[in-house]
Order: structure tokens, then C-alpha cells, then sequence
């Protein structure tokens, strides 16, 4: 993500043909809904695995590993599971790379849908450092560990039927762009531009979307980003009264700093309510460094994450 400069709906499927062709299915095995146990140590675990490939830049060999076994992770948890393939333009090296949005979607035939989403490549640059050094990132806490709370919840979606449908998509491309791009962000969040052209002509509506990026450090704490206040304050108010509910103390009742993020291009191109769990950048301080690594990761701030993304769905 780069620093910023300042009713219910309702889906048609993502591809109709193949939804259709799946009938009446019911689900991917799951038991009846009861509420399942998000494991912080599994997400920290599965965010180990991702940082081991080496940074995701789009166009590397780490990248096209990651993209490989995510695929392979998801497609036994998830009815279906589809690459959506485009270009991404990479400004720093002056040359394109195969991108990949991947979307796993679970209960079809629940027509009430949620979608979680969260990126998985990483910043070729390390643009926060000073000087910048043009060397790719490792995205522990920026990429990596959004991605291991989305694939330790289709575990959990899997196995446990929850209240609506759930289409979980990881972004490719989002932390392409050149610092200094404001207002429009030229370059970053391709992925989810992506995604959103595609919703909107497709017609693709959920109920709302979160998005998480930027969590799981030690000492992370989770404010109401201002972005997911102006677009879906109604989300927010459900997602953050929940986490009060559980008594989980990360996330916090108060407004916090703009994070411009894959939220604002879902919110603003396709139509789709989003909201954005994120750590203020300024709280951060390894991020877009080469010091955003593994270690930097907490299972109990991944947990807290999990446990509220699980209450919404099993309320």
C-alpha cells in the first residue's frame, strides 16, 4: 500500500456457468454451523511458508511458487477455485509480469455472499528506507500475513458450514507502484482494479467485503480506517462492535490514520462496500523495508484478526 497524501446486496456468481453446473451443492464437506476456533499459530505458520519462497515480486520465480501452492492449498477446501489472469506493469523495472488474482469461493448456492480479501505479492523496492534501496521486500506483516489469515479461514470455512456464502480473493499486484503517486495511485493495487472491472461487469455484489493488510505485528493495534468510514461506516460499526463483543483488545474504538488500499479501488470501481483491518502506517515502522520479515509476526495479533473475522460469519 502506498502513504496516502491525505443495504444489503445481493451476488450474481462469479462464473455462472460453473456455478450452475454445481446444482444444489451444498457446501465442501463442512458439519453442521458451528462456530470453529481460529488458530494464531496455524496463520503464523502459514505466513512462514510464504516468506521462505522469498519476496512475491510478480515476475519472479518466489512469486510464481507462492501463486502455485496457494492454489494448491485452496482447491480441496474450496468448491470452486479460479486464476484470474492479467499483466501487471512493473514501473521500477520498466517491464511487465504475469499477475494472478486468485478467488476461492465457498457455499454457491448461498446467494447472501461475504468477500475477504487480502495481497500476496510483495514491493520490489524498499522505498521507505533511506535512501531507497531497489531491492525486493520480504511482506511479512504487509502481504503475507493477510494471506495466511485468508487461507487459515477457507480451513475453516471448509469444515464448518457458516451463516452465508463466502468468496475469499487474493490480490496480485498491489505494492507495484512508485512512492509519490498520489492522487490516483498509478500502478498499485492492480489486482484488485482487476477484480473490480470484472465485478462491475459481471455484476458481482456482495453483501460487503474486508480486507486485511498490514496486521499481525507484535504490537499491532487495529483503528477505524477513514476510507472504510466514508464507504461503509455501517461495516465497520458490525465488524468492530463484534471484536468489543469478544473482548479483543487490538482492535480499537477510535479513528485512526488513511491507508489507501486495495479497500478504496473496491469501493470506488466496482461498487462493492469494503472496509480495510489495517495497522496505521506511522505504527509500523519496518514497513516497506527490508526489515519486514517473519520474525516480526505475532499469532496471538493474527488470532485477534481471525476470531473477528470468524464472529462475522458465524454469528
Amino acid at each position: 500500500m502506498p502513504r496516502p497524501s491525505g443495504t444489503r446486496r445481493w451476488i450474481r456468481p462469479i462464473l455462472p456457468a460453473i456455478l450452475l453446473l454445481l446444482g444444489t451443492y451444498c457446501g465442501t464437506g463442512a458439519s453442521a454451523r458451528s462456530q470453529p476456533e481460529f488458530d494464531g499459530e496455524e496463520a503464523l505458520a502459514l505466513a512462514k511458508i510464504q516468506t521462505d519462497f522469498g519476496p512475491r515480486v510478480p515476475g519472479s520465480e518466489a512469486h510464481r511458487q507462492a501463486i502455485d501452492w496457494m492454489e494448491a492449498y485452496l482447491q480441496p477446501l474450496a468448491a470452486v477455485v479460479q486464476r484470474q489472469s492479467f499483466q501487471i506493469w512493473n514501473p521500477h523495472y520498466q517491464e511487465s509480469a504475469d499477475g494472478v488474482n486468485l478467488i476461492a469461493s465457498f457455499y454457491p448456492e448461498k446467494t447472501q455472499r461475504i468477500m475477504l480479501c487480502a495481497h500476496f505479492d510483495c514491493r520490489p523496492e524498499a522505498s521507505a528506507e533511506y535512501p531507497p534501496v531497489l531491492e525486493p521486500i520480504d511482506g511479512a506483516v504487509d502481504g503475507a500475513a493477510g494471506t495466511a489469515i485468508m487461507l487459515h479461514m477457507a480451513e475453516l470455512l471448509s469444515a464448518h458450514e457458516p451463516a452465508y456464502g463466502v468468496d475469499i480473493v487474493l490480490f496480485d499486484g498491489e505494492d507495484i507502484g512508485l512512492s509519490g503517486a498520489a492522487p490516483e495511485y498509478e500502478h498499485w493495487f492492480q489486482g484488485s482494479r482487476h477484480f473490480a472491472s470484472f465485478a462491475k461487469q459481471s455484476g458481482y455484489q456482495p453483501w460487503f467485503a474486508i480486507l486485511v493488510d498490514l496486521v499481525g505485528d507484535v504490537q499491532a493495534d487495529y483503528h477505524q480506517e477513514p476510507i472504510s468510514l466514508q464507504y461503509a461506516p455501517d461495516v465497520v460499526k458490525k465488524v468492530w462492535d463484534l471484536a468489543a463483543e469478544l473482548g479483543i483488545t487490538q482492535f480499537k474504538q477510535s479513528r485512526g490514520s488513511t491507508v489507501v488500499d486495495d479497500h478504496w479501488i473496491l469501493n470506488r470501481d466496482a461498487g462493492i462496500p469494503a472496509i480495510d483491518i489495517t495497522e496505521s502506517i506511522s505504527d509500523y515502522p519496518y514497513w516497506h523495508t527490508r526489515e519486514d520479515t517473519w520474525d516480526k509476526l505475532s499469532a496471538e495479533s493474527l488470532e485477534a484478526v481471525g476470531r473477528v473475522l470468524v464472529a462475522v460469519l458465524y454469528p
